[in-house]
């Protein structure tokens, strides 16, 4: 997620989100699972994967996964 909406997510509920010294620099927040509920959950794991996906090349439809052999 932006620095904005980690800042507002931290701002709003410090008991629910959190960021370490290590994840600072990082588009990142932490989550205290046993004090969010599974809807605000599903809200924040939406806004990640639309942050996560909105600027990635489109994947075409016909393109079809390629089986990786192992070769021992």
């Amino acid at each position: 997620m932006d620095f904005d909406d980690r800042a507002e997510l931290l701002a709003a509920d410090p008991d629910v989100y959190y960021v370490t010294d290590h994840y600072a620099g990082y588009n990142a927040v932490l989550v205290r699972l046993s004090r969010i509920n599974s809807n605000v959950l599903q809200d924040l794991l939406g806004m990640a994967h639309k942050f996560v996906t909105r600027n990635a090349a489109p994947r075409s439809p016909a393109r079809k996964h390629r089986k990786v052999s192992s070769r021992k």
